[in-house]
């Protein structure tokens, strides 16, 4: 599978002409501007990012326990953080971003603490398995097992959220619920999933996919760590898009950038989740990149936290979305 971006002219917009929100413009200009992370390989990746990341979620809120924890489910057994506040209500499985390559339970540990505290639930994140160590499908077995987990151990509603590739995670987990007989979540949030890893074509790939952190060629490095066969990228579990029935997803909040690569084909997936009865709203941050959710220096109406928060309390409450 090549990792070459899309052939033609390069019609991608300046950064510097574009409207960021002033702690985006900062981070583009501080961090963003050096030479492309996937030349260095993926450890090496992994040693330079997972800080930045951590520090860009923020202090770490206090929690009533947080505790680190081996999971299992149908044969798999895989190491979960699970943050727990004073008084909870049901679940919510968290599946973190970093292009399957990237992150883990301990470089989410502010962001998790935030949704457990603001949303009033148990959060289990789970330290699924990363490329190319584990290829596809070993992430998507390990968040469904997460999942089914977390509704056998809690016993209750259980919702689930993700950011990037965590949120085509979620959707891949869905899907096999889907098949496997259960467990139903009761609502999701999708931050900026990859919806279609099959095909870099739409405006926004042409308009970001250069110079805005996730690019054109970072999502390719990515597509190649994660699939062992190009035919892969057109698995639904890969590239929830083209499933043939999204029927069983729940209802979604789907929280999108506008200055992303990945925000059209998110849009287009808005659609046909509807299209298939699943209840779905999609909102689109003005001034935002890829990667904004959380961020600490933006406020949490404007990184998606205070929206992800109160749909998940409402699902987690029985209300409707």
């Amino acid at each position: 599978m090549s990792s070459a971006p899309p052939s033609g002219p390069d019609p991608a917009v300046d950064p510097a002409s574009l409207a960021l929100h002033p702690f985006i413009r900062d981070l583009v200009d501080r961090l963003l501007a050096a030479s492309p992370l996937a030349a260095s390989g993926p450890e090496a990746m992994r040693r330079a990012n997972d800080p930045v990341a951590r520090a860009l979620f923020g202090q770490a809120r206090p929690v009533e326990r947080v505790e680190d924890r081996v999971i299992s489910h149908g044969g798999l057994s895989l190491s979960a953080r699970i943050f727990i506040p004073a008084s909870a209500r049901g679940a919510l499985v968290y599946l973190h971003g970093g292009g399957y390559v990237l992150g883990g339970p301990e470089v989410y540990d502010s962001l998790c603490r935030n949704l457990a505290l603001d949303v009033g639930c148990a959060v289990v994140c789970p330290d699924y398995r990363l490329a190319p160590e584990h290829k596809f499908p070993a992430a998507v077995e390990d968040a469904y097992a997460a999942l089914a987990w977390t509704a056998r151990e809690f016993g209750g509603p259980v919702a689930l959220a993700g950011d990037s590739a965590g949120a085509t995670l979620c959707l891949a987990a869905c899907l096999l619920a889907g098949d496997r007989g259960g467990p139903r979540p009761v609502g999701q949030v999708l931050a900026f999933p990859c919806a279609d890893m099959s095909s870099f074509g739409t405006e926004s790939h042409r308009r970001y996919g250069r110079g805005l952190f996730l690019t054109v060629e970072l999502l390719a490095f990515f597509r190649d760590c994660y699939l062992s066969d190009p035919a892969q990228a057109r698995d639904p579990l890969v590239s929830p898009l083209l499933a043939p029935d999204l029927s069983h997803q729940p209802p979604t909040r789907l929280i999108l950038a506008e200055h992303d690569l990945l925000r059209d084909e998110a849009l287009a997936l808005a659609r046909r989740l509807r299209e298939a009865g699943a209840p779905c709203e999609a909102t689109v941050q003005p001034g935002m990149i890829h990667g904004f959710f959380g961020m600490h220096g933006i406020g949490p109406k404007e990184n998606g936290l205070a929206e992800a928060a109160s749909f998940l309390r409402r699902v987690l409450s029985g209300e409707n979305p």
